[in-house]
């Protein structure tokens, strides 16, 4: 994202009270840019704002028309479907859509050179699970700079809720709810020794 951002570039972020949202607002504010975030209702207008975001839109307001078209050198996208097409509507010339999820579960249309062409844009794509399986190495390079960010205190983790990992469902319901905000973490607790004794009395 540094290479696309700057002290003139102008960024867009979908989905900017959630955990991701949050932390791409900082960092484009750290890197300079002038940032615009949507958001699913009027109550994620705040917490949006106070993670870095200089606007904040609902997706109303969007609807409303309130998106300027053709004005953002990088859109951050991980809903697809129509919010996406919005996003390829708002760049700018020369602007890069960064696709990095599909939170909508609709069918992704592939971009197609001439599309790319005829408006002078871009694209790239962002997959954690990808870089694991086939570059652990660039993903660990990736997390120790991130990290650095979080320990120089230039970006925040605003964690909201925390749940035992037995509630898992508990929390996707709550996400696909949209009316969570910032980071939902589940806690992974180490079996008590009395609890391996029973499993290995069942053993015999």
């Amino acid at each position: 994202m540094n290479w696309v951002a700057s002290a003139r570039a102008t960024g867009l972020a979908n989905a900017a009270a959630g955990g991701t949202g949050m932390v791409l607002g900082q960092m484009l504010r750290e890197l300079g840019a002038h940032t615009v975030g949507v958001v699913s209702s009027a109550e994620k207008v705040e917490p949006a704002t106070r993670y870095g975001f200089h606007e904040v839109l609902t997706t109303a307001e969007v609807d409303a028309g309130a998106l300027a078209r053709g004005c953002f050198d990088l859109v951050l996208d991980s809903v697809g479907g129509e919010f996406r097409a919005r996003g390829w509507e708002a760049l700018a010339p020369f602007g890069t859509l960064i696709a990095y999820g599909n939170a909508a579960g609709t069918t992704e249309e592939p971009s197609s050179p001439r599309d790319l062409r005829a408006g002078n844009h871009s694209v790239a794509g962002f997959s954690i699970n990808t870089l694991a399986a086939r570059r652990p190495d660039l993903l660990a390079a990736i997390a120790q700079r991130s990290f650095a960010l979080i320990s120089d205190n230039a970006v925040k983790i605003d964690i909201t809720r925390m749940l035992p990992l037995a509630r898992a469902a508990d929390a996707h319901r709550a996400i696909e709810s949209r009316r969570t905000t910032g980071k939902i973490v589940l806690v992974v607790t180490q079996s008590e020794p009395h609890d391996e004794a029973r499993r290995s009395d069942c053993k015999r």
